[in-house]
């Protein structure tokens, strides 16, 4: 139209059926007209010009909004995946939970936006770090396409990281190398005292992403992320779900540094539907870390007690059928409660753990060669297996408590006898000497337990045995 000699205004047509339409339209329009005029003489200042699509080049945090109650739970399966708390936030109640390149932020502030997304939420991934080139480009960008910025107030030595609104309420903040913004965990933490805890599990970084959303937002929430920034989708995955489907699109970086799978729910029945019913908006349902070597991984979290996701056995003959597997293979797979996929680039492996927070869970994946998927044939087997769980009523539930006890067997033969005899048993661990508990007194500890389920006053005996056992 330029070419033929228009020079007027441009619009869009939309029926305003929805809170988000006209903004869509806006952010749509905005962005072909910008796009072309980098191409076309004709368009150049004459359409809006928008700051360029900054690289992203990672995940630089992930932080969770909790109460004490859920930070321990949250904690306690932190250090069962062998995730250390190495920091301190300087004034306030902010731990920082690091294995590898992976930083966990645990916020249980009673003010600011982590306490609101908790009110909003309950537990929840209440903001998300991405690294990027340029922080204030990215954010000139976002606001330019229509995205409300965020600020709050700043304590004293502080850093004022540039932030933008993002799904379901939750932040995005930009962390670049061009100021100070990538010392923030040297510039507003201090280090814990050293504490005894696991060995690394080979964690390295995180894999990707999940965030589950009504069907009806999906598509606000993918354009909102792909003309923010520099990522591709992928093809919508219909994602058999026990009691409906689920529809999930993958989009991601040009080298894979962010992967983002968005999960659209249509039915309240699915896994999915559950997670955001009675929510005001999106958020984040599980997180994938990445490992080199999921065997060696697994093996190590088996005795730090990681509660993984029971796996169907017929599961297993299955896969080999599908992929002409080995029977050492397929028999180390399943002796690790692992699931497997591969394509024409390489294969996928992963472990998924027990769900915490209504729904929430964390997954260990490995990628060998250049297989690009998410396990898409593995997801109905692991929604069947979620859906299967027992209410937590039906979960008999132990705990042992004290100090050096992370390689103790006790809870691993307790849940072996429990299994044999067809039982759901739940046996945590509670080691005072390690980073997750360094802080806790023996009758915090037995009052957490409680409050996961365990019953009976033998509780309250054992804290009265401890306290007159000899040194």
């Amino acid at each position: 139209m330029a070419r033929c000699g228009y020079a007027g205004p441009w619009s869009v047509g939309a029926n305003p059926d929805g809170r988000d339409t006209l903004r869509n339209a806006y952010r749509s329009l905005v962005t072909v007209l910008s796009d072309a005029s980098q191409t076309e003489p004709l368009l150049q200042g004459t359409t809006p010009q928008l700051p360029p699509k900054v690289p992203t080049t990672g995940f630089e945090f992930i932080e969770f909004a909790v109460d004490d109650a859920s930070a321990a739970e949250l904690e306690g399966v932190l250090a069962a995946m062998a995730f250390r708390r190495e920091r301190d936030h300087r004034s306030k109640r902010v731990a920082l939970w690091r294995q590898g390149a992976v930083n966990i932020v645990i916020n249980r502030e009673r003010a600011g936006h982590a306490a609101q997304a908790f009110a909003d939420h309950g537990p929840c991934v209440c903001d998300m770090g991405l690294r990027v080139r340029d922080a204030a480009q990215t954010v000139a960008r976002a606001k330019s396409l229509g995205t409300q910025d965020f600020t709050q107030s700043v304590g004293l030595g502080e850093l004022d990281i540039p932030a933008v609104r993002g799904i379901g309420g939750s932040l995005l903040h930009f962390i670049d190398e061009r100021s100070d913004l990538h010392r923030v965990w040297d510039i507003e933490f201090e280090p814990v005292r050293s504490t005894k805890a696991a060995p690394p599990a080979g964690l390295r970084r995180i894999d990707h992403v999940a965030q589950t959303m009504r069907y009806a937002e999906m598509q606000s929430w993918l354009l909102y992320y792909l003309t923010t920034f520099e990522m591709t989708k992928s093809a919508i995955v219909n994602v058999a779900d026990p009691s409906g489907i689920v529809r999930s699109q993958a989009i991601e970086t040009p080298e894979g540094e962010v992967r983002l799978n968005l999960n659209g729910a249509a039915d309240a029945e699915t896994l999915a539907g559950s997670f955001v019913s009675g929510r005001p908006g999106a958020g984040v349902q599980h997180i994938a870390f990445q490992t080199d070597d999921i065997f060696e991984t697994s093996t190590l979290l088996r005795s730090s007690g990681f509660q993984r996701l029971p796996i169907p056995k017929n599961y297993y003959a299955d896969t080999q059928a599908e992929f002409g597997l080995e029977d050492a293979t397929v028999q180390a797979l399943q002796a690790h409660g692992l699931l497997y996929d591969e394509d024409a680039g390489g294969a996928y492996y992963q472990l998924y753990g027990q769900s915490i927070f209504d729904g929430f869970f964390f997954e260990i994946v490995q990628r060998k060669g250049r297989y690009v998927g998410y396990g898409a044939r593995n997801a109905p087997v692991r929604l069947a297996s979620q859906s299967r769980s027992p209410p937590e009523a039906c979960v008999m539930k132990g705990a042992l408590i004290g100090k050096g006890i992370a390689a103790s067997l006790t809870p691993v033969l307790h849940e072996a006898a429990g299994a044999a005899l067809g039982l759901t048993y739940s046996y945590g661990r509670y080691d005072l000497a390690t980073a997750a508990f360094a802080d806790w007194t023996l009758e915090q500890a037995v009052e957490a337990a409680k409050a996961d389920g365990c019953r009976g006053g033998e509780c309250d005996l054992s804290v009265q045995a401890a306290r007159h056992r000899p040194a």
